[in-house]
C-alpha cells in the first residue's frame, strides 16, 4: 500500500499511500541524509466518510404523495461515481411504470418517488 517515487523535475521524494485506513493516521517523518540531517514531519489525519438521509430514519406521508429523499455525504474526499438506492435491501429498479427519479448532486443524491404506495414503506 505504501510506495515512494522521486520527481526529478521538482527534486522531491513523494510517499504514496493507497487504500488509507484509520490505523495509518499519525506522524510521518522524512529524513534527508545531509550533514547535518534534515527532518520534515507531516501529520496524516484519516476521516471516515458517512451518509445521512435528511428527515430520517422515519417519515410519515400520505399514499399517493411525492416523497423526496436527500442523501448527503459527509467528510468525503471524492465525489462518488455512483450512488445506489435500496429499498428493503433490494436495489431500486428505475422502471418506466413508476415515477422514480434519481439526481446526483455534488454531495450525494436525491431520490424522488411519485405516487407512493404502502409497499413502498
Amino acid at each position: 500500500r505504501f510506495s515512494v517515487t522521486y520527481n526529478r523535475h521538482h527534486n522531491e521524494w513523494i510517499l504514496h499511500l493507497r487504500y488509507a485506513q484509520a490505523r495509518d493516521a499519525g506522524e510521518y517523518v522524512c529524513q534527508l541524509s545531509t550533514h547535518p540531517p534534515m527532518v520534515f514531519i507531516s501529520t496524516l489525519t484519516i476521516t471516515e466518510a458517512s451518509a445521512e438521509i435528511a428527515g430520517g430514519p422515519e417519515m410519515y406521508v400520505q399514499e399517493g404523495s411525492v416523497v423526496v429523499l436527500n442523501c448527503t455525504l459527509r467528510q468525503h474526499t471524492q465525489t462518488p461515481v455512483y450512488v445506489f438506492w435500496y429499498h428493503n435491501r433490494t436495489m431500486i429498479n428505475f422502471d418506466t411504470n413508476r415515477q422514480v427519479s434519481v439526481k446526483k448532486t455534488r454531495d450525494g443524491s436525491v431520490l424522488t418517488l411519485a405516487g407512493v404506495r404502502r409497499p413502498d414503506s
